[in-house]
This record gives structure tokens, sequence and C-alpha cells, in this order.
């Protein structure tokens, strides 16, 4: 559990990722590493502690900021724990701005903790490193909607800062593509979001050699299968039981990439029936968005929401199978979230 384990590597058309620095087991925990900032969803506010995630226990009840009254803790501990590293210069303003319930939303509120904790940091305390030093490092996307000078200005308000509209702009679009959501220990829940500096290095593929799993804020990266030296490294940024169209599209609008690994240009999972029922007949799909999809028999045009996916039973199937080889103990944990 080292970063012995892994370096830092620029990819051919991938930008920088993470690549194994010798022979990695099936089951290797690679890296553990806790959020550069964090902030609990508002869906689970008053719920779960704001600093730990956690619920109450049956005996004890939420303390509530008595000041912002949007923050919930478990104890005092934690309520000391967000008090200095983020609650402390974001209450006052969130008094200030007396917003309607839901708001701040979560990506203003961490935008805003990261821009807080990174004005706070001495210059003194950065290292040489090959991971990113702060949120601002990372790569940033386009971002083309009205509200993003809203975006801009609540976060200059709720952190306090005079950074530029420029830079405040990249890092809406940083976090936009590089942030995480924290679940729960069964991966059911989603509980917070979250950047992660050195996570934030790994790099998509749709038949990935690694997983990630939460414990509260902290995240492990572990192998799902043998992996050897100099092998990259890599992640599912999105739900593998999608069908490669679903994820193509979701990772060029979330991640601003489209994805062309090898499972995603060999159309493996990319089969359907065709709708008029009288046909039967598998064809492939195109993943070009600049093609309409039709059957090659009858030319019939599939209806997404009535169109059966075939495979995708199969893959998962594969995939358990796969994993019932690895003798490890969070094994549940890893297939939740590689599925």
């Amino acid at each position: 559990m080292t970063d012995n384990l892994m370096s830092v590597v620029q990819i051919p058309d991938r930008g920088r990722g993470l690549r194994a620095a010798c022979d990695i087991k099936a089951g290797t925990p690679i890296l553990t590493e806790q959020p550069y900032a964090y902030t609990l969803l508002n869906k689970e506010k008053n719920v779960r502690c704001d600093t730990c995630l956690q619920l109450p226990n049956k005996s004890q009840e939420l303390q509530r900021c008595s000041s912002c009254k949007l923050s919930w803790y478990c104890s005092r501990k934690c309520q000391a724990a967000d008090w200095s590293a983020y609650h402390k210069r974001e209450c006052k303003m969130l008094n200030l701005l007396q917003l309607p319930p839901g708001h701040p939303t979560e990506t203003i509120r961490l935008i805003s903790r990261i821009i807080s904790k990174l004005d706070s940091e001495l210059k003194s305390d950065f290292h040489e490193t090959p991971f990113p030093r702060s949120p601002f490092e990372f790569c940033s996307m386009n971002l083309d909607f009205g509200d993003l000078n809203i975006i801009t200005d609540l976060v200059r308000v709720l952190s306090d800062t005079d950074r530029e509209e420029e830079s405040l702009r990249h890092l809406v679009g940083a976090v936009a593509c590089n942030a995480f959501t924290i679940t729960d220990k069964e991966m059911v829940l989603n509980l917070a979001y979250a950047v992660y500096l050195k996570l934030s290095i790994a790099n998509h593929d749709c038949r990935p050699n690694c997983a990630v799993i939460f414990n509260k804020t902290e995240v492990e990266l572990r192998s799902i299968k043998d992996i050897d030296v100099n092998e990259e490294l890599t992640i599912s940024y999105v739900d593998l039981s999608s069908n490669s169209i679903d994820k193509q599209r979701q990772m060029i609008k979330q991640f601003n990439f489209q994805c062309n690994c090898n499972m995603c240009c060999s159309f493996i999972d990319n089969y359907m029936i065709c709708p008029c029922k009288v046909c039967d007949v598998e064809f492939p799909l195109n993943v070009s968005y600049n093609v309409e999809l039709c059957c090659t028999k009858c030319e019939c045009r599939p209806d997404f929401i009535e169109t059966q996916y075939k495979s995708c039973c199969q893959i998962i199937k594969k995939k358990i199978e796969e994993y019932e080889e690895l003798k490890i103990s969070n094994k549940s944990n890893i297939d939740l979230l590689s599925l």
C-alpha cells in the first residue's frame, strides 16, 4: 500500500497516468488516500455527520452548527475537525448569503472548500511530487452553460477569495471531470463529493485492472487482477454494466473524452436485437454519433427504450466468475464497483 507500487508517467493520447512499478498480484492494495477536500451531499444533510459521513448512534442526535445551521455533526470532535479544515471560513459567508434550501450545491461548496484550503496553505508546504499538488493542476474541461458566471460568483463570495474569473472557471471545469462520488461500504448509497490528488491521475478503461473502494472519506485503489510491471493501472469512470453507447455518451458529457479502449472499439457488448421482431437478428451498433443505427437486414431503426441488450448478463456473469477466483476479504465491494 505504497507509492513504490506505482509511478506517474506520460501515456500517448491519454496524458498522465499510473503505471505498475512491479508485478502486482490480484487483491493488492496499491494506494490509500484522504481527500484534498470533500463535502456531504445535500440529500444526506441532517442524516449523516458532515465530517465522518457516518449515521449517528441510536443514543445520539446530530448537532447542528448554531451559526449557519447548514452543517451537522455527530460529536464535538467532528465539529472541531470540520471547523479547522473548512467550516470556519465558509460559515460566516453562508450566514451572509442566506441561500434557499438545497443551496449552495455540492459543486459550489466543494470548489469553495478547495479554494479556502489552498489559500490557507503556505508555498513552503509544497514539495516536489509527480502528483498534482492541488486541484488547480488538474486537467480542466471547457464548460458551456449560462449559469457558469453565477457559479463562479457564488464560489468567490463563499470562499471569500479574490481569484480571477479565468482561474475560477478552470477550477470549475477541473472539478467537474475529476471529482469522485464517495459511496458507502456496500457501494449502494452516494454520500459525498470529493477530490483526490493522487487518484485523479488514474485513467479509465472499460476493462479496468483496479477498483476504487471507500472507507468513510478514505479511498483505496486495489488491483482486481494480476498486473504486470509497466502495465497501466486503470479504473472505470462509469457503470460497466452499461452498453458502450451509453458509456460513451456519459464519458463525453461528464469527462470530455471518447473511450477508445479495446472493449469499446471491438463492439464486444454492442449487439442488439432488431426491434421489429420479424428479423430477430443481431447487428452491431456503431458508436459513431454521425451514423444512424439500423438493422443490417430490414433497416429498421431501433428505439433505445425498446431495444433488448443481449450480452449484459453474460458480461456480468463472466466478471463474477473471474472475481470468484480472488480470495479477497473485501471482495464484495470490488465486485459491486467493477460490475
